[in-house]
């Protein structure tokens, strides 16, 4: 619940990873809420999530300010206004989100976790922090050996319909572009094997 007085939080990105702040609701009125009495990311017009927030401290910080640490709630409605003066959102509905999943294997431990983006423009953090995170729990600690990472992203074409890009886009890159010379490593070319890929045999790669 978000309350005048209370705790209100404003999030980019929530779940496994939560990018984002907690700060004071300053007022709600029906469904529209107002709060901090300063920027959040400061980006102007924005779609990010609106959650309830429960304080469990305020921590000192003698080099810049003290902060509150606080356990989010899930969302609650929007946020759509990130500006000099403060954050104002909408109590309802939810905004639209996607989701960055990463699966780590290590021995007999496995876990999957997900984060559910509402700013695109965090993108790229949440994914690589999702990864760590991930990696975090799983292996729990420094330890000898190397990893190997495969992605897979989906989405949906401006036509409607949806598209699978995988570690293959380099080498779609690479042909579209009539590409004739490509350095790489052994290691590379040992996880091109792992996974049958064979550009010689499945892209043109001639001048």
């Amino acid at each position: 619940t978000v309350i005048a007085g209370g705790n209100l939080a404003i999030t980019a990105a929530y779940g496994d990873v939560n990018v984002g702040g907690v700060g004071t609701a300053t007022s709600v009125c029906d469904d529209k809420v107002v709060g901090f009495g300063h920027p959040a990311f400061f980006r102007g017009k924005v779609t990010a999530a609106l959650n309830p927030a429960d304080a469990l401290y305020i921590q000192e910080d003698p080099t810049l300010c003290p902060f509150k640490v606080a356990n989010l709630a899930d969302p609650v409605g929007t946020i759509t206004d990130d500006h000099l003066a403060g954050i104002t959102g909408t109590l309802g509905a939810t905004p639209d989100t996607f989701d960055v999943s990463s699966t780590v294997t290590y021995g007999t431990r496995n876990r999957t976790g997900t984060s559910h983006v509402a700013m695109p423009v965090y993108a790229a953090a949440v994914t690589f922090y999702e990864m760590i995170g991930n990696q975090d729990r799983v292996i729990d600690g420094i330890v000898p050996g190397s990893a190997e990472v495969n992605w897979t992203i989906n989405g949906t074409k401006p036509d409607g319909s949806p598209f699978t890009m995988r570690g293959r886009v380099l080498w779609e890159l690479a042909d579209a572009e009539r590409m004739t010379h490509f350095g790489t490593s052994a290691k590379y070319v040992d996880s091109a094997r792992k996974v049958a890929l064979v550009p010689v045999k499945d892209y043109a790669l001639t001048d």
